[in-house]
């Protein structure tokens, strides 16, 4: 009896854990969204202040939204084709920046693991 207790909260806290992840790629992929959509904000008034680098801002706002906006995409595609210069530098930024991310993602899961072995 006490070993089914005990496999039926192993088996909730599985399903639990699961549901946990999924919540947390649905806030990823909100808080990116809403980020690209500030930073194209921050653009749009960057435009007519003399301090934003609009241009900057809408660029960063676009490739943040190209994953979940098929007319952003669209519009970065273009601009790739019409300024390949442009093109190259954003590939160099996109690479340097998953770099930097997997970086700090095996920061995180290695600090992840060791609170873990502490704590049992």
């Amino acid at each position: 009896m006490r070993q089914r207790i005990l496999l039926d909260l192993l088996w909730l806290s599985e399903k639990r854990q699961a549901r946990m992840r999924n919540g947390g790629q649905r806030i990823k992929r909100l808080a990116i969204y809403w980020a690209g959509w500030g930073f194209i904000i921050l653009g749009v008034i960057g435009i007519f202040l003399p301090i934003l680098q609009g241009i900057l801002f809408i660029l960063i706002g676009l490739l943040l939204l190209s994953d979940s906006s098929p007319r952003a995409a669209r519009l970065l595609t273009y601009l790739r084709s019409r300024f390949p210069n442009f093109s190259k530098k954003i590939d160099a930024a996109t690479d340097k920046a998953s770099r930097v991310q997997a970086r700090i993602a095996a920061h995180f899961q290695s600090a992840t693991r060791a609170s873990g072995k502490r704590h049992t």
